[in-house]
């Protein structure tokens, strides 16, 4: 029996709609400002900074905001 099969089946819905963000979302729910970053690097940094505080969230604090932006 695998056990890990459909085990939560919410986060790869969460992991997707992250990546669907657009920068306002990221800002709004990460607090960090693309106002701050470089332009000219496509904001590129800006999109790591706000992946890295994503990261830092649990299964369920991403699971919460999914629910509250969602």
């Amino acid at each position: 029996m695998n056990t890990t099969a459909n085990k939560n089946p919410v986060p790869c819905r969460v992991e997707q709609w992250w990546e669907g963000t657009d920068f306002w979302q990221m800002e709004w729910i990460t607090g960090v400002r693309h106002a701050d970053f470089d332009p000219d690097g496509e904001y590129l940094e800006f999109v790591d900074a706000c992946d890295n505080c994503w990261e830092q969230l649990s299964a369920e604090e991403k699971i919460e905001v999914w629910e509250k932006y969602g």
